[in-house]
């Protein structure tokens, strides 16, 4: 079967004070039990890892384990050659259970929340011990393919993707205010993606050659036409070109924007999307093709899939993260999003509508190592304010540069990716302003209990973003116990800045991956090779560890067990 699943696993408040956890009952077993005291002396700076202490409440067998697993990423031949290994045990027999259990010891226990829904339930409650909430991510992985499967196989691979998804809401609402992460391509095959993703960058190609002497965006009625109707025949060949413009025309000034445009040819809309069907040569490169009908069948029979995970979702009140993919698949996954967010999210201002009082259902995800992404968050705040639904944003970095990259060059076209590291993080850091400036202008005072027409979600590892965030919602005067602004970082991954979001008042979530150990190998290895800068650059997360070892081996700590030990055993008489 050409469209192969590779893999299945769910990825990505206040903080308790330590005075309030339990001590040891015993000063020799204090490197075994799993809450510490804070050593007395350390210095109350809430963002250092010293203080919020992200691994006191683990053991001390479980702590080497993280620091043993990093140093492992730390190795470029580990990381270039595991995969390899990996995949030749699999291959045999008795060695397929050695690499399986070794993994499950070692890698799976760090990265993932276990291999069941009572073991992930586990998970959730140790997280939410500490403040922190989590957003389980059933994430069935596709391969691009030139092969198409019959669209019988497509519908049952997308039913067994969506129980999967439900399943993760079902856990995830045992706890209030969880997320589930949900991919499009285990949905619909990737090559389908590829091409409704062409239909829609050709509409916005030829929309751009129209309106590149105009300085407000817009065209005509006969310019509009004149300049899609080049690229789609059967478009200029409507014989009631008034009422079509019209249909695109929303406010009836005689002149559209992209908003606009992009809003009349959806997958959803079946009369006008058929108008976009072109006649296609047989030997077109297969990564250049168009959309067809047969597509069309396809989103006709996998979307009502996804909207019944989605609406199982909201009722359980648990919100739905889309996640962002290859550049090559993303406009077709945004337009998806754009469809299940004016379906769920409700009307600004309703309480009715949405979650939880007038939230959004759906957050849809954006990565800002895309040289185009400051713009699509941009354009899709604009259009949430024009039609008055409520909005859920999500920012990353970015996880494909390698493959991006590589396809890029091999297809000859201009990187999509910022030229630099230094423009990535610009571009990070503009997106968090724009939003968090948007939230502050629609609700310049935001409570607990209140409608919000816009959420963010911030999900970095990088600590200077975080504390950018942090900085700007303090200047904007932004509640953070409104919940307008999350932050998450993938579980195992930063676990210092987690725990010092929630020790500081913020929303703290934890991307929480589970499944069989099986099926989460390839979700391991792919998260080597695609973000090998995430898991080579770990340096924080080692000297944190290593500092958790040294303090449980210190005689300082030591002491400061026995005198936290003390001073309660005094205040309980």
């Amino acid at each position: 079967m050409g469209w192969r699943l590779v893999g299945c696993v769910t990825r990505h408040n206040q903080y308790r004070n330590n005075a309030t956890r339990t001590a040891p009952s015993t000063a020799s077993s204090f490197i075994n039990k799993t809450a510490h005291p804070t050593p007395l002396s350390t210095p109350q700076n809430k963002w250092s890892a010293s203080v919020v202490r992200p691994y006191s409440d683990q053991t001390i067998g479980t702590v080497a384990n993280s620091f043993a697993v990093f140093k492992l990423c730390g190795i470029p031949a580990f990381v270039q050659w595991g995969p390899w290994v990996l995949e030749t045990a699999e291959r045999v027999p008795g060695l397929r259970q050695a690499s399986r259990f070794i993994v499950k010891k070692t890698f799976f226990k760090h990265f993932c929340g276990g291999e069941t829904a009572d073991e992930v339930h586990k998970t959730m409650i140790n997280y939410r011990k500490r403040g922190i909430g989590v957003i389980l991510y059933y994430a069935v992985e596709a391969e691009i393919s030139t092969q198409t499967p019959t669209l019988d196989q497509i519908i049952t691979e997308a039913q067994r993707t969506a129980m999967g998804m439900k399943e993760s809401a079902t856990i995830a609402a045992q706890h209030p205010q969880n997320f589930i992460a949900v991919k499009i391509s285990p949905f619909i095959p990737p090559n389908v993606l590829v091409r409704w993703t062409n239909t829609l960058r050709a509409v916005k190609s030829a929309f751009d050659r129209a309106t590149a002497a105009a300085s407000d965006g817009k065209v005509s009625k006969d310019r509009f036409f004149d300049a899609l109707g080049a690229e789609f025949p059967v478009l200029q060949q409507q014989k009631d070109k008034d009422t079509l413009f019209e249909q695109i025309n929303s406010d009836r000034n005689g002149f559209v924007d992209y908003i606009d445009v992009s809003n009349m040819f959806t997958i959803a809309n079946k009369e006008a999307r058929t108008t976009l069907l072109v006649d296609q040569k047989a030997d077109i490169d297969t990564g250049l093709k168009l959309a067809t009908e047969e597509d069309f069948k396809v989103f006709d029979a996998v979307v009502p899939i996804l909207e019944d995970v989605v609406s199982h979702s909201k009722n359980l009140n648990v919100k739905v993260i889309i996640d962002a993919e290859w550049t090559y698949v993303q406009p077709a996954i945004d337009e998806i999003a754009l469809y299940l967010t004016k379906k769920y999210n409700g009307v600004r201002g309703d309480v009715t509508g949405g979650i939880n009082g007038g939230r959004p259902v759906i957050f849809n995800t954006y990565q800002m190592y895309l040289k185009d992404a400051l713009g699509r968050v941009k354009i899709e705040l604009e259009r949430a304010r024009r039609e008055n639904y409520n909005i859920g944003v999500k920012i990353v970095r970015g996880a494909y540069i390698v493959s991006e990259t590589d396809r890029a060059n091999k297809m000859n076209y201009e990187n999509p990716i910022c030229a630099s590291l230094e423009h990535t993080h610009a571009s990070y850091n503009a997106g968090i302003d724009v939003c968090l400036s948007a939230i502050k202008e629609i609700t310049p005072d935001p409570k607990p209990t209140d409608p919000l027409p816009i959420q963010f979600f911030v999900a970095s590892h990088n600590f200077e973003s975080v504390l950018h965030a942090d900085k700007k919602i303090r200047e904007l005067g932004l509640d953070p116990e409104s919940d307008c602004v999350g932050f998450g970082q993938l579980m195992g991954m930063q676990d210092g800045t987690t725990y010092a979001v929630a020790a500081n008042g913020l929303k703290g979530y934890k991307c929480v991956p589970y499944g069989p150990v099986d099926v989460t190998i390839p979700y391991l290895v792919r998260r080597a090779q695609e973000n090998s800068a995430v898991l080579g650059g770990v340096a924080v997360d080692k000297n944190n560890l290593w500092e958790e070892i040294y303090s449980r081996l210190s005689i300082r700590y030591f002491l400061d067990v026995i005198s936290f030990r003390l001073a309660k055993n005094l205040t309980t008489r």
